[in-house]
C-alpha cells in the first residue's frame, strides 16, 4: 500500500491519497515512483480525476515484469468550507464518521468506483471527480481491500459493513 499525505503552505488544502498495488518488491517500488511523480507533478491540482488519468498513462507506458493493477483513491479536504473533493479508480469508498455513526462515502450519481489503474488505456476513460460537504468532527478513513477482505473465524470476510461495525464499536471518533 502506498499513501501520501500533504498540506499547502497555508493549511487550508489537504491532499490525500491511498493505492494499494497488486504485487509486491521492485514492483510496488517502481508503482510507488510513477505514483510519486504524478502527484509531484499536480500538487497544487484540484483535479483528481486528472491526475487519476495521468497515474493510469504512466503505468502503461512503463508497465514491467508482474504489476498488474492497482486501485487509488485520491481525495482533497478544503478547510475553508470543509469540502471533500474525491475520485476513485477501483478503489473502496471512503468512510465518514460522523457522531460515532460511520457510513461509505459515495457519489449520488452512484457512479461505480472507476476502473482500477494500469488496465484500460485513455480514451473512453474518465476517472469522475465527486464532491461531499464535510461537517465539523467528521472523520474519514481512507482503507484498503486488506481490511474488508479480512478473513473471520468463520472463515467469511469482514466487508464493508463489518468494517464500519468494528469502527463503530471502537467508541472513539479520535483518529
Amino acid at each position: 500500500d502506498i499513501h501520501f499525505l500533504s498540506v499547502c503552505g497555508m493549511s487550508i488544502l489537504t491532499k490525500a491519497v491511498l493505492a494499494d498495488v497488486s504485487g509486491h518488491g521492485e514492483e510496488s517500488a517502481e508503482v510507488a515512483r510513477i505514483i510519486h511523480d504524478a502527484l509531484q507533478q499536480s500538487i497544487g491540482a484540484h483535479d483528481n480525476s486528472a491526475m487519476l488519468s495521468s497515474v493510469n498513462e504512466a503505468f502503461l507506458r512503463r508497465r514491467t515484469g508482474a504489476f498488474k493493477f492497482t486501485t487509488m483513491v485520491s481525495t482533497i479536504i478544503d478547510s475553508r468550507d470543509r469540502s471533500l473533493v474525491y475520485a476513485y479508480a477501483g478503489h473502496p469508498s471512503i468512510l465518514r464518521g460522523s457522531k460515532g455513526r460511520f457510513t461509505p462515502v459515495r457519489p449520488e450519481s452512484g457512479a461505480p468506483p472507476g476502473m482500477p489503474l494500469g488496465i484500460v488505456r485513455g480514451g473512453a476513460l474518465r476517472y469522475e471527480q465527486h464532491h461531499a460537504q464535510l461537517a465539523k468532527g467528521d472523520v474519514l478513513v481512507l482503507h484498503t481491500d486488506a481490511f474488508t477482505e479480512a478473513k473471520l473465524p468463520d472463515g467469511e470476510l469482514l466487508g464493508e459493513e463489518g468494517l464500519i461495525r468494528l469502527l463503530e464499536t471502537a467508541g472513539t471518533m479520535q483518529p
